[in-house]
């Protein structure tokens, strides 16, 4: 599952991970600093993909705009669309 969200989330343009992990069930993804992350959750809940912005993760104020993707409960086929949903979320909200 997370191979398949690492290679969903970099056929993406407007989406780039902000690490590439080598195991588990999370994902940073990197917004373009000027995209408001709380404006893409929402975006992105009214279509059907549930993320979390990035903003509360942090202990400081974030140094960008992210967005947290779990990829615990979802297969591959539900992953790539909701990668691809959620690059429509962000270019709706830029």
């Amino acid at each position: 599952r997370l191979a398949a969200a690492v290679a969903a989330v970099e056929r993406e343009p407007s989406l780039s991970l902000a690490t590439h992990p080598t195991g588990g069930l999370v994902l940073w993804i990197r917004l373009d600093d000027r995209v408001d992350d709380t404006a893409v959750e929402r975006e992105a809940l009214e279509r059907g993909v549930a993320i979390s912005s990035g903003r509360p993760w942090f202990c400081a104020e974030p140094t960008g705009s992210f967005v947290r993707l779990s990829v615990a409960a979802a297969g591959v086929a539900d992953i790539e669309e909701g990668v691809r949903r959620l690059a429509a979320a962000v270019a709706a909200v830029e």
